[in-house]
């Protein structure tokens, strides 16, 4: 079967072709954080910085910034951690990611953690939905494999293109010794489905939603610098990927006493419309038919006390009490907003499908009382404003140097266990 290869290098391939490629790569710089490796990631973030279409896409320069030869070696020395008491962390292998769609960077980030820890990657995207920013990723990532001191890499790495034939993510899946899958409950639950070696690895990556919770003394208090920030951050979360990123806010959730809410809201939602003003965010006319179809079912089938309009862009409504809430949502600049008097008040609501939680105005120490409250019922991450699309080590729960790693647990024969020769077993 043959699928478009992007990455090292456009060509028609044929999948066994592509596996006995990867399966025979030399394998020299194979261990986790090789200095190799390293200077790879370095090589590819200087690249992004240095293409002239970059700055058009800010969350590519995020990608960049997260690819620094600082930020990769601030991983490994997390890494070194792992290894202790005897256990050594190897590759698993071949992994084949299966990135969302919804989110072009998305696979950069996987992708390159992978290939940090030293496995062999193949990477799947929609042939329909090769947008700009995965195009361009896809020529800076051949650009630097081109170059000849990174041929090695080049025989270890690919992005293939196809729709949505099963053949090739099936003999994929059987080669791949983890696998990661993004996407909808239904596009995961589908893949899952394609079956994968018994000794191999998976991770999935559903349907999610994050909230925002903010004390509304926070927001009175603060200088208006301090509030214009707020406010930047606030865009950054939601407004980068259309508010379909899985870690963006689409709810706001105020914590403390009503009174001081209406104040609040006012100051946050002018700041946050003079950002979207400034950075010249604008809805495609689909969307914005979209959101105003999905506000008015709102309207009907929701609690929605008051809905806050300011342009096209920014829609707030307010909701009576998050009792059944619908986690259903548009995307495009649309938030829903409820009042609670604490933090205690929200475990309650926590469903296992909440991924994020971005905080403003509360001290570590409540945020940890707060997660430990939780008991497993959900969130995987809580960060401050600003830093909900920030990618890291810890993703939906997993460690992902830890998952796309192995453990091979070394025991020196005197510190075993030894079973006397007479002993005899009945």
């Amino acid at each position: 079967m043959i699928v478009e290869q992007l990455v090292p290098r456009p060509a028609r391939v044929e999948v066994s072709e592509l596996v006995r490629r990867l399966r025979q790569a030399p394998r020299d710089c194979a261990s986790p954080f090789h200095p190799a490796r390293i200077e790879f990631s370095a090589a590819v973030s200087r690249a992004i910085f240095d293409h002239p279409a970059a700055r058009s896409y800010p969350e590519l320069l995020a990608a960049a910034f997260w690819l620094r030869r600082s930020e990769v070696l601030r991983l490994a020395q997390q890494f070194s951690v792992l290894e202790a008491g005897g256990s050594l962390r190897v590759p698993r292998g071949l992994a084949f990611h299966l990135p969302p769609t919804n989110v072009e960077t998305m696979f950069t980030y996987p992708l390159m953690t992978s290939f940090a820890v030293g496995n062999l990657n193949v990477v799947r995207v929609s042939r329909s939905r090769l947008g700009p920013q995965v195009k361009l990723l896809c020529e800076v990532l051949s650009g630097v494999l081109a170059q000849a001191r990174f041929t090695e890499f080049s025989r270890e790495l690919a992005v293939v293109s196809y729709d949505h034939e099963p053949e090739p993510t099936a003999a994929l899946s059987r080669e791949a010794d983890v696998r990661l899958l993004w996407g909808g409950d239904q596009t995961v639950a589908q893949l899952r489905a394609v079956p994968i070696g018994v000794a191999a690895h998976e991770l999935t990556f559903g349907d999610r939603f994050s909230f925002a919770v903010l004390r509304p003394d926070a927001v009175l208090e603060a200088q208006p610098d301090a509030r214009s920030t707020l406010a930047e951050r606030l865009f950054r979360d939601a407004y980068w990927f259309d508010q379909l990123a899985c870690a963006s806010p689409r709810l706001l959730v105020w914590v403390g006493e009503e009174a001081n809410v209406d104040e609040a809201r006012r100051l946050l939602l002018e700041e946050l419309a003079r950002v979207i003003t400034a950075r010249g965010y604008r809805l495609a006319p689909g969307s914005a038919t979209a959101k105003l179809t999905f506000t008015y079912e709102a309207l009907i089938d929701r609690p929605v006390e008051r809905v806050h309009q300011l342009g096209n862009d920014l829609v707030l409504l307010s909701l009576k009490d998050l009792t059944a809430f619908d986690r259903g949502h548009v995307g495009f600049g649309l938030f829903f907003e409820a009042r609670v008097d604490a933090l205690s008040d929200l475990v309650d609501f926590v469903q296992r499908k909440d991924q994020t939680v971005v905080a403003h105005g509360f001290s570590s120490q409540e945020l940890t009382a707060f997660a430990r409250s939780l008991h497993g019922r959900g969130v995987d991450r809580i960060v401050g404003f600003g830093d909900a699309l920030s990618f890291g080590r810890f993703w939906d729960g997993y460690d992902l140097i830890a998952e796309l790693t192995r453990t091979i647990h070394v025991t020196e024969a005197a510190d075993a266990v030894r079973i006397p020769e007479a002993a005899t077993v009945e």
